[in-house]
């Protein structure tokens, strides 16, 4: 029989499974920004942060939650224009051979809304594509692009007026990050395992990984295997109330954030 630890592992796998979704303050209002896109005149909106702080996941909930034609999600990106127009082309019904520029032109009724993800792989060139396809009003962008080295400001300086708004996406805050474990700990029916968790043991997590998600997952994976271990071998060191600080510590040097 596995034990609730190996268990847990499983909550902290990095995963875009819109049906994972933790919801805490700063993601709602998000997704809040989001949705209000949809009722409103735009050619293209960023949203930008940097690695691991939940976009991918904020976007896969945002387009699950509004899965009813006229919302497309690209999760990867394209390589070449041409993949890209050839993919517009299909959601478009425009036939394959057809010029996608000249059909955009003869479609009628409102535009269709594209969120693109990782587009901080797209080149100037690419972004001028892009920018050509918005202004003509019948496709509008959502990019989601790390905030790194200058990569949303390229697009920011790219696109200047056609940027209809910009949602920065910053790290979780400690309570948020309290939440997110408690919530992750419940949705595989782990309560025991949750009540392990104090606002301290959070509060040692957290001054590692920043609030960062994917940090914070990879914190509380290897913390749940280091459990395993332990429960397997010596399960006298883990019946306890709270999780030690040892264990903590332990996964922190696994980690590298702390020497030996």
């Amino acid at each position: 029989m596995k034990s609730d630890f190996f268990e847990a592992k499983k909550a902290f796998e990095d995963s875009v499974d819109p049906g994972l979704f933790v919801p805490f303050e700063s993601n709602l209002e998000y997704l809040e920004h989001l949705d209000s896109l949809l009722s409103n005149d735009f050619k293209i909106a960023l949203l930008i942060g940097e690695p691991g702080v939940g976009k991918s996941m904020t976007l896969a909930k945002f387009f699950h939650d509004h899965d009813k034609g006229g919302l497309y999600l690209f999760d990867r990106p394209f390589f070449t224009k041409k993949a890209l127009e050839n993919s517009l082309k299909k959601i478009l019904h425009i036939p394959h051979s057809n010029s996608l520029l000249k059909s955009l032109t003869k479609i009628k009724g409102d535009p269709v809304t594209v969120i693109l993800d990782e587009a901080q792989f797209y080149d100037e060139k690419f972004l001028e594509h892009i920018r050509i396809l918005a202004d003509t009003k019948k496709i509008r962008f959502i990019l989601s692009l790390h905030q790194l080295d200058g990569e949303s400001v390229l697009a920011k300086r790219h696109f200047q007026t056609r940027i209809f708004t910009t949602i920065e996406v910053s790290l979780a805050q400690k309570e948020e990050i309290y939440t997110y474990i408690q919530k992750k700990l419940l949705q595989e029916r782990l309560p025991n395992i949750a009540t392990l968790f104090t606002k301290r043991s959070v509060k040692y997590i957290y001054k590692f990984t920043r609030g960062n998600l994917r940090d914070t997952n990879k914190f509380l994976y290897t913390l749940f295997d280091i459990l395993h271990y332990f429960e397997s071998r010596y399960p006298s060191q883990t019946t306890h109330k709270r999780i030690k600080k040892r264990f903590l510590e332990m996964t922190a040097i696994e980690l590298g954030y702390i020497d030996a």
